[in-house]
């Protein structure tokens, strides 16, 4: 397969790294002379200096020849431009571009097949923002996730003392659940992660994952002990444009939470004020403590830290940790600053968006492959399986694949049928198999889920 990645940062980089690993033919063009040289000593790929929307220079790479074009360079309009050129060359490649502008998401019919004509257009703001609009609305969560067409919601809870499912072994869950569906995916228990069987009980102070349809979110988060009012408050860290869609969100919709926005720039919290008269704006620097209220952290639900500075965004975000914060996002915009936070704040609780792009366009050429929606770091991997039709798993029984404590396939969705833990039912080709795996156990799943060589189909 032949790839043409624009862009040669750190979206590209990764990108063209991990198409190169897997043997495809790939070629990078950047306009930076130092890009392009880190690339050639790097990288096993075909480098090419100069502009994106020279037609010269896309045939230098191979256009011609190209299967994939990634179009991920810091310029929206370099990366549309080019997608247009394409289109008139005679082997039209899948065209993906990653945008920043909101303004293209707002008139998306630009992008549409007659036009610019994108196979998939990646809006790392928007990403970021509909995860923090999904997470708002249950502040106190641990985790929001959507799952299998968006009908589903991975969630996870810390189980209060005296709650309905406190102490009560999983095997007696369903007598007390009637009236929906509830998946126990695991439980982390003083820094341990179960997947649980049926003799494992839900103990108070359990951080408890589990599968329920979207409309049942809340009646399963009340067997976990959750009051939807006791954190309804967010706080806020930065005024912004993501800022911006999410407060236009919670005031459109009429959501009953409690929002406070702290903004160090005096114009913008103007600008803020104006459009919402509801909202409590405070200008100052939020790493000072007069701006920083701990007794208001300590009450939070959820506290989002999304400055144009990563220092501000981890600074605040640890802070609010460390106060007894429900739950923290931090936003960051380098991603070299991860590795140094992931150990006090969790890899859940870190936005990065060049990461979300990298995932999102690696999971759309690997259709078929899989899709990382939950990382417990050392222990186990949530992952969404799109099977293929010559996979080695095809025809194999559920009950061989789950094992007790290593793997468990939470859901497999079939045309427009959805099964929870399925049992003793036969793969299919075009299945999505929802499951949760220990580290230990993924590479064997991987092998199970590539296809057969061609002489063995």
């Amino acid at each position: 397969m032949k790839y043409l990645v624009l862009g040669a940062g750190k979206v590209g980089c990764e990108i063209a790294k991990t198409l190169s690993m897997a043997d495809n033919d790939v070629s990078v063009v950047d306009i930076s002379i130092s890009n392009i040289k880190r690339i050639e000593e790097k990288l096993d790929v075909k480098p090419v200096l100069g502009d994106a929307t020279d037609i010269n220079v896309l045939k230098e790479a191979g256009i011609e020849e190209t299967d994939y074009l990634i179009a991920v360079t810091s310029s929206d309009e370099v990366n549309l431009i080019t997608c247009e050129i394409v289109n008139f060359m005679p082997k039209v490649p899948i065209k993906i571009a990653k945008i920043n502008k909101s303004s293209y998401f707002e008139n998306q019919d630009l992008l549409s097949k007659n036009k610019f004509a994108l196979d998939l257009a990646i809006f790392p703001r928007i990403e970021i923002s509909e995860i923090i609009k999904k997470s708002i609305l249950i502040p106190e969560a641990l985790n929001v996730i959507s799952c299998i067409n968006n009908e589903y919601r991975i969630i996870g809870f810390n189980c209060k003392k005296n709650a309905p499912l406190s102490n009560i072994q999983l095997k007696h869950i369903y007598s007390i659940v009637k009236d929906f569906e509830i998946v126990i995916i695991c439980l982390q228990r003083e820094n341990k992660l179960i997947i649980p069987s049926k003799s494992d009980y839900i103990n108070a102070g359990d951080n408890v994952y589990f599968l329920v349809s979207q409309e049942n979110v809340y009646k399963a988060m009340q067997l976990l002990g959750f009051n939807r009012n006791k954190y309804a408050n967010v706080i806020i860290i930065g005024g912004g444009n993501i800022c911006e869609e999410i407060a236009r969100h919670i005031d459109e919709n009429n959501i009953d939470i409690q929002i406070q926005i702290i903004e160090n720039d005096a114009k913008q919290v103007e600008i803020l004020a104006e459009k919402f008269d509801k909202i409590d704006i405070l200008c100052g620097n939020p790493l000072e403590k007069e701006v920083l209220d701990i007794k208001e952290m300590k009450n939070a639900g959820l506290v989002v830290s999304m400055t144009e500075d990563d220092k501000v965004n981890m600074l605040s975000g640890l802070i609010a940790k460390k106060c007894g914060a429900k739950r923290v996002f931090t936003i960051l915009n380098n991603s070299s600053y991860s590795d140094l936070i992931y150990s006090s704040l969790g890899s859940n609780t870190i936005l990065d968006s060049k990461q979300i792009v990298i995932s999102k366009i690696l999971y759309f050429i690997k259709q078929g492959s899989t899709e990382l929606l939950l990382n417990f770091e050392e222990d186990a991997e949530v992952i969404l399986v799109n099977v293929f039709d010559n996979s080695h798993i095809v025809g194999s029984l559920t009950d061989d694949i789950s094992t007790d404590g290593e793997v468990l396939i939470i859901a497999i969705h079939r045309g427009k049928e959805t099964y929870l833990l399925p049992k003793k039912k036969l793969i299919n080709g075009g299945d999505k198999i929802l499951l949760i795996s220990k580290k230990s156990a993924l590479d064997w799943l991987m092998k199970l889920l590539q296809r057969k060589p061609k002489y063995l189909s």
